[in-house]
């Protein structure tokens, strides 16, 4: 099994799905040479079907698990995070991830981060389906589907436990609106 986790933002822009790579991580540094708990993760992902690719944590660890990746994430927004503590211009946004191990493929067999604004996951019960950027992001656009019943019941937010966890990304703004600053 795979011990490489795939971070990826999936957006929808101008009515197309589209699937960004924000970073490659290994399961060593997120879970800090902890071999039990990469162990126990290799573990629940191999329990993973394509029908059901979540990884469903142990109750007791599940919290450990998704902080660690929030904690792996969040240095993507470092700078800007310590821009808005100066009170300086910066704009923020709420996201869920899920935890994946999708089997659908050999190329594919890996831990994925899926990441979600929570205002695509409101939006997904009500919207036409969207153009797919690549006739192969099909399955990942009904994994968006799936995530968006989980978040829009909130009985489901943990299941089995499968945990949409939320995080909050900032980026620092200029004046003018952009995201360059010097």
């Amino acid at each position: 099994m795979d011990r490489v986790v795939n971070v990826s933002l999936n957006t929808v822009q101008n009515g197309k799905f589209m699937i960004r790579t924000l970073d490659e991580l290994s399961l060593d540094s997120i879970y800090i040479s902890n071999p039990a708990a990469i162990n126990q993760l290799i573990s629940c992902g191999a329990r993973t079907t394509p029908d059901e690719p979540f990884v469903e944590l142990p109750q007791d660890d599940a919290w450990f698990y998704m902080n660690a990746i929030t904690n792996a994430i969040s240095p993507i927004c470092a700078r800007d995070y310590i821009f808005a503590d100066m009170d300086q211009p910066t704009i923020s946004k709420w996201y869920r991830f899920a935890l994946t191990f999708e089997k659908d493929s050999i190329k594919g067999r890996k831990f994925r981060v899926i990441l979600v604004s929570e205002e695509l996951l409101e939006k997904i019960a009500t919207m036409n389906k969207p153009i797919l950027e690549s006739v192969g992001h099909t399955g990942r656009w009904n994994l968006l589907v799936e995530m968006s019943k989980k978040y829009r019941k909130p009985e489901l937010l943990f299941v089995g436990p499968q945990i949409l966890q939320r995080i909050q990304l900032t980026i620092a703004v200029n004046q003018h609106g952009s995201n360059t600053l010097p």
